[in-house]
């Protein structure tokens, strides 16, 4: 494996961030396995697995329906398809998604959502092989706030996202623990493009198809190129997992579901209510305009 020794330069982000990421940002072009050193530390792993490995996650991205992308989010213009496997974290304004579970995926498509989170552990191992200190920071970092049950067994990872020919501007990734790197696998057929731009470090990634990808992007500005597809069966997925830094927030199983059904009856008791103050408020005016009627052919007698 090649070692490629880089040093992080200084740049103006408001050059970059936002902006739609392109090849030429970049002079080194790197499309075979390497490790890469920022100022003599180990910061970005590279390198391709065995098809073996990859072939029930390949299949189960081809099985899972995904959720079209296009919007706007803190500025950054995403686009492309994805959908979240592993647990989610409760989310404040929704109703129906105000306790912690596993994500939809689990129950749509358990068997495809298997071979993703069995692939975890192969991610972790690598993760491990490639940066053990980091890992253990990650592990240790994450079993402080959050519950084994939440693990995607036997890995510090809580979660994991499918894109598919996603196009991302220059960003830096934001909700993953502090100091935890991601592990992104990229499986794609008959597409140009979609490579990874560093211009910190001036380096561009192929991403070749069945390459693994391990960098912290809280850390490294990125972004992912235009794609092209070259046939009318090409694709290209990419397999990110990762630690949520909002798991923390989660109960345990038992006691999330218990929080479920207090919401939910919270949320009848409070239409109960609504539809009573409703009724009351229809019956008042009903009783007002009788009342009127009455009073209207009494005066005419």
């Amino acid at each position: 494996m090649k070692v490629i020794e880089v040093i992080k330069k200084d740049i103006d982000l408001n050059n970059f961030i936002k902006k739609v990421a392109k090849k030429s940002d970049c002079e080194l072009v790197v499309d075979e396995d390497c490790l890469i050193y920022i100022n003599g530390v180990l910061k970005v792993a590279y390198f391709k697995v065995d098809k073996e490995l990859t072939k029930f996650v390949r299949q189960a991205c081809k099985n899972v329906k995904l959720n079209n992308v296009e919007r706007l989010s803190r500025g950054l213009k995403t686009t492309g398809q994805n959908r979240v496997f592993g647990y989610r974290p409760a989310r404040q304004m929704s109703q129906f998604a105000s306790t912690c579970s596993t994500t939809s995926m689990a129950k749509d498509y358990p068997l495809e959502h298997a071979a993703l989170c069995d692939f975890a552990l192969t991610a972790a191992n690598l993760y491990k092989e490639k940066f053990p200190v980091e890992y253990t920071n990650n592990e240790n970092k994450i079993s402080e706030k959050v519950s084994q049950q939440w693990l995607l067994k036997d890995t510090a990872f809580t979660s994991g996202i499918i894109n598919k020919n996603s196009v991302l501007q220059y960003h830096f990734d934001i909700g993953h623990v502090s100091k935890a790197l991601s592990v992104m696998l990229t499986l794609k057929k008959e597409v140009t493009g979609g490579g990874l731009s560093i211009p910190e470090i001036d380096t561009y990634l192929e991403l070749k198809d069945n390459s693994i990808l391990i960098f912290d992007g809280q850390e490294l500005l990125h972004g992912v190129t235009p794609i092209l597809n070259t046939s009318k069966g090409a694709y290209r997925y990419t397999i990110v997992y990762y630690s949520l830094i909002q798991m923390w927030k989660c109960l345990t199983i038992s006691e999330e579901i218990i929080k479920q059904r207090e919401k939910r009856f919270e949320r009848e008791h409070n239409r109960h209510n609504s539809n009573m103050d409703t009724m009351n408020k229809d019956t008042i005016k009903s009783g007002k305009r009788f009342n009127a009627e009455i009073s209207k052919k009494l005066s005419q007698k």
